[in-house]
């Protein structure tokens, strides 16, 4: 199997599927094995997989079809070319330095927090509530993602700590999340997972309210895991 050290493990995985799709002589239109299946294969997690296959369908080599599974669309070896510079940071790096940092600023939040954060925190979780009701796909979606991400933020302010708010800010901005995270966010809105996410809002802004700084702190880290989770075993291609 193909493999470069000095490249990040999705992009080698990605290179792996595609010599996997000559091996069998997968051809256009049909489907390859499921994600669990593929992480068996390939030995690795399914959060690299979906990685793999997320960068593989934005280079047009498979589509992530809804209700169908994964679909080969192009197999050529240049297919695969335009992935080897891809991002610095893949998605479950993202969130393993969030699990890091976030609940531990959530209780600092908790221990800081004042009565008009709280009103804003509120308002925050309304309008994640209220971007689901929107009629158009697109922007229900943008309103969903930019909510969430001034909730996080303006938790990480109400911290008071200025460095550990600009790593918060850091992690959150355009460029590190990268177009591999857009993705994986466009597939679990498509999935419904967000009210599943907002629910989690809730308990982090109840505990924070309450200024129970263990009760915020395992709330976001509850809150964490369920995003890592929904985007890495949920089934969300309904395989």
């Amino acid at each position: 199997m193909y493999s470069e050290k000095n490249q990040r493990l999705y992009i080698q995985i990605a290179n792996q599927i595609v010599e996997y799709l000559k091996l069998e002589q997968l051809t256009l239109g049909q489907r390859l094995p499921t994600e669990r299946d593929m992480a068996a294969i390939f030995g690795v997690s399914r959060a690299s997989i979906r990685e793999a296959l997320i960068a593989l369908e934005m280079n047009g080599v498979v589509e992530i079809r809804q209700g169908v599974g994964i679909v080969v669309c192009n197999a050529s070896p240049q297919a695969i070319g335009a992935i080897s510079g891809a991002e610095s940071v893949s998605p479950s790096e993202l969130l393993e330095a969030r699990e890091m940092l976030e609940p531990k600023l959530a209780a600092l939040a908790a221990r800081k927090v004042k009565d008009q954060d709280i009103v804003r925190l509120t308002e925050l979780v309304q309008l994640m509530e209220g971007a689901l009701m929107l009629e158009t796909a697109a922007l229900r979606e943008a309103l969903s993602v930019e909510a969430d991400r001034m909730f996080h933020q303006h938790l990480a302010a109400v911290a008071d700590n200025a460095l550990l708010t600009r790593v918060v800010d850091q992690l959150w901005a355009k460029d590190a999340r990268g177009s591999l995270w857009d993705k994986m966010d466009e597939l679990a809105y498509a999935s419904n997972l967000r009210p599943r996410w907002i629910a989690d809002h809730k308990q982090i802004l109840s505990a924070v309210s309450q200024r129970d700084e263990l009760g915020a702190e395992k709330a976001m880290y509850q809150h964490i895991c369920n995003v890592r989770d929904s985007l890495t075993t949920t089934e969300l291609l309904n395989e």
